[in-house]
């Protein structure tokens, strides 16, 4: 229902912005990095609330506040609404995201049971994902802002559904194990594993956020906004499909992988679609297509073996926080809209793609280095 609703409204954002709003290139990136920039502190804060104070609480809450600044963005007449309500809903996105996945890592105790349990969480939102733009495109309320309202209206009734799901689930924590603040920042700075999983995990999120908020905007730049309202639409669709279709396959075929072998297939999918992107004509969908449906092999196999990275990794008593701090990849989705917007604004644009897959060799480095400290500590025990 997330899915569904999330990307009904929230890939043409930037579009509302520029058309009705007469925002520019960097003033439209410099919304979404704040808004990533609010998610990653925010998910660092929900983490460790989650191992002091219980899950349920906070999804909860977190999800009640999506669904009311869906609702702000759906009646704002002035931009600052619109951009407040923005920050709001990515803050709250991230801050539900520790507590989500500690919550799996919670109720699922075997290893197979668990991993199958991330995966399918992923799939969930990527088949909403792979409906949500055609839906929008169907009925013709692609990048309207008053399509909002129908995200704000299916978000509540998930936050409902979510309440009776979760109406006999324990609101898991316990004080006593969890270190204070200073000791928390202590334990995260000390784990050289999980900092360069974190760097890794920051350098891909900048590399994605070229794919999931700067494409549009890159589009709209040589296009007019109809043209690149609808080839966005088989891109963003075309993404959530190829998950849909190869993730459980591609789970199979990899079940004897480690999770850092994965990771470094997935880096290496995001680059090979980085560079069709960078020679594909900007008018050529098929090669949109191509591009999208490489870096979605990528995407399937290695955002929800980050997870399952992170968890691997993670003291039983500090999931939350581990998850939380996992999130700070948000700094890289922050820069990624604010550096790719900047560099369409500065009529650079062709160098938005090459950019991307440079990044992506420095990411690659990054997962390779927490692999190899990962093995050293295996070799020790």
């Amino acid at each position: 229902m997330f899915g569904l609703s999330y990307f009904m409204t929230w890939p043409f954002l930037a579009i509302i912005l520029s058309r009705d709003f007469d925002m520019n290139p960097a003033e439209i990136g410099s919304v979404l990095s704040l808004a990533a920039f609010a998610g990653a502190g925010s998910a660092m804060i929900s983490g460790n609330l989650s191992d002091r104070f219980g899950r349920k609480v906070i999804i909860l809450i977190a999800n009640l506040a999506i669904t009311i600044a869906f609702a702000i963005i759906a009646t704002a007449q002035s931009a600052f609404w619109i951009i407040l309500a923005s920050v709001v809903v990515v803050a709250t996105r991230h801050l539900v995201d520790p507590p989500m996945r500690a919550l799996i890592s919670d109720l699922c105790k075997d290893p197979k049971v668990k991993e199958m349990a991330f995966h399918l969480n992923y799939f969930m939102v990527n088949l909403g994902a792979t409906t949500g733009p055609f839906i929008a495109l169907y009925f013709g309320i692609t990048a309207r802002q008053s399509t909002f309202w129908i995200t704000s209206i299916i978000m509540a009734l998930y936050t409902l559904t979510l309440l009776w799901i979760l109406r006999d689930v324990k609101n898991k924590h316990d004080h006593e194990q969890i270190p204070n603040w200073k000791e928390v920042l202590g334990v995260l700075r000390r784990d050289k594993i999980l900092l360069w999983l974190i760097l890794g995990s920051i350098f891909t999120a900048f590399t994605y956020a070229q794919q999931d908020s700067t494409t549009v905007q890159y589009l709209t730049h040589f296009l007019d906004y109809e043209q690149a309202a609808f080839i966005f639409t088989f891109i963003v669709a075309g993404n959530a499909a190829t998950v849909v279709l190869v993730q459980f396959p591609l789970l199979k075929l990899m079940s004897s992988w480690s999770y850092d072998t994965r990771i470094k297939f997935g880096v290496i999918g995001f680059f090979m679609g980085f560079v069709i992107y960078g020679i594909n004509p900007v008018e050529f969908i098929p090669g949109w297509i191509i591009g999208t449906i490489i870096l979605s092999i990528g995407e399937a196999v290695m955002f929800p073996t980050l997870g399952l990275k992170t968890d691997q990794i993670a003291p039983a008593h500090l999931k939350g926080t581990y998850f939380g701090a996992s999130n700070l990849y948000a700094i890289g989705y922050g820069i990624g809209p604010l550096v790719g917007g900047s560099i369409i604004a500065l009529n650079y644009a062709i160098w938005l793609w090459p950019l991307a897959s440079i990044i992506c060799i420095i990411a690659f480095y990054a997962f390779h280095q927490s692999g190899k400290l990962y093995k050293r500590t295996l070799t020790a025990d």
